[in-house]
């Protein structure tokens, strides 16, 4: 669901006679879209939204942000308003063992020469399937400093705290 904008072409749009008698389409409508069908869309009035939506962004649990965060959202806690603070999921990742050695600089140069001697020049293994080293995804925080914290982990507090906030 996104905002309505003047100017929006609506023909496509469904438009209730009750909404339509009201003044619809008009500042404060949203257009909702199905999921399966993206072109199956329709206003959602204004008055409606402030009578029966709940915003899911503001005062949820770990768990709600943790599941908008798995789908490339980012989440703060209320308390770190204001300091710039928020957590994100860096994704997993396939990489060939060339590309880790050759350009990858957060690891150790220890492990990238174990991975040059484990895999030498090979590129593929014998059934033809290109070699590469997983990486598995994890979380980050964004901290006040500007600083990126690699392997962000939740405290006991924050799993347990209903204060969290999807920003996107």
């Amino acid at each position: 669901m996104y905002p309505w904008v003047q100017g929006f072409d609506m023909t496509a749009v469904s438009i209730s006679d009750v909404d339509r008698a009201a003044g619809s389409p008009k500042e404060g409508d949203h257009i909702a879209v199905n999921a399966a069908n993206a072109n199956d869309r329709w206003l959602v009035s204004k008055a409606y939204l402030e009578m029966h939506y709940t915003d899911v962004t503001n005062g949820v649990t770990f768990g709600h942000a943790k599941e908008a965060i798995a789908a490339g959202k980012r989440a703060a806690r209320a308390g770190w308003n204001g300091k710039n603070m928020f957590i994100f999921q860096r994704p997993a990742d396939e990489l060939t063992p060339a590309f880790i050695v050759d350009k990858v600089k957060s690891l150790p140069q220890s492990v990238k020469n174990f991975i040059a001697k484990k895999y030498g020049q090979e590129t593929h293994y014998a059934g033809g399937e290109e070699i590469t080293i997983k990486f598995g995804s994890y979380l980050c925080l964004y901290a006040a400093d500007g600083s990126i914290v690699n392997g962000w982990l939740p405290s006991q507090t924050d799993m347990s705290a209903t204060d969290w906030c999807i920003l996107d």
